[in-house]
């Protein structure tokens, strides 16, 4: 018994002695273990700086296989479109009556084929206006006759307007409008007992001025335009016996280039 006891004793001892060392160990093997601040950061920031290369690498990888696929079904290529109509002259027209019981006096152009559309899309219209060549006049005027004004009070809402509208020829629908110039006011006189003479007056460029025009287009639909030049007059002071003419120099319209996207 007492030599049980004494190996026990000993075995104990021997464990006790070979764990309090290996522990030591470990935990001085734990503390070389730990980082500091500023190697945490630099972990973290290689760590991003290599997140952010994969994700402009992905990024690049999608749009190219994007726009390969836009460019192979003809998407991003645009399509040049043959103009039909690439000139046409707003004219200057002579007198003519006016309408009895209405205050509108527009008179609006016969539609021009522009193109017919070879693909679905986005249509683009290059396009410009200005006086025809070799004249002077620098307006584009309605002018008309008023009577004595009525107790001595002016008419001031005696409005005009001078449009270009894109229409889709085939389904008889109206797209978008170009607007060139537009006015309004009253005559400019002391005597208001009596008739006299007026005209309101849109400015128009002696030399070309361009614009832009966006509408969707549908494949093997006729597009095209027409002008509007809108007069309206206040009846109390027209002088339903005399007529109107819009006048001075004629305006050129002139279609560079539709591109269908």
């Amino acid at each position: 018994m007492y030599r049980i006891k004494l190996k026990t004793i000993i075995l104990l001892i021997l464990c006790l002695g070979i764990t309090i060392p290996t522990n030591a160990a470990v935990s001085v093997s734990d503390g070389s273990a730990f980082v500091t601040k500023a190697e945490f950061s630099a972990d973290l920031n290689n760590l991003s700086n290599r997140m952010a290369q994969l994700e402009n690498s992905l990024d690049a990888k999608i749009d190219s296989l994007v726009s390969s696929y836009l460019t192979r079904n003809g998407i991003w290529n645009g399509s040049r479109q043959d103009i039909i109509t690439p000139t046409f002259t707003i004219p200057v027209r002579g007198s003519f009556n006016v309408v009895s019981g209405t205050n509108d006096y527009s008179v609006t152009g016969a539609v021009q084929q522009l193109f017919k559309a070879n693909k679905s899309g986005m249509a683009y219209v290059n396009e410009s206006w200005c006086i025809q060549s070799g004249l002077s006049a620098n307006n584009w005027r309605y002018g008309g006759l008023l009577v004595a004004f009525n107790a001595g009070n002016g008419a001031s809402d005696h409005k005009i307007f001078l449009t270009v509208y894109f229409r889709n020829i085939s389904t008889n629908t109206l797209l978008v409008s170009w607007l060139l110039g537009s006015a309004n006011g009253s005559p400019n006189s002391a005597d208001e007992t009596s008739a006299k003479r007026y005209g309101l007056y849109i400015p128009v460029p002696g030399s070309e001025v361009y614009n832009s025009s966006i509408f969707f287009v549908n494949k093997d639909d006729i597009y095209g335009y027409n002008y509007q030049c809108g007069l309206f007059i206040s009846s109390a002071h027209v002088d339903k016996s005399s007529a109107y003419n819009f006048s001075n120099s004629p305006i050129v319209l002139r279609f560079k280039e539709v591109t269908v996207y």
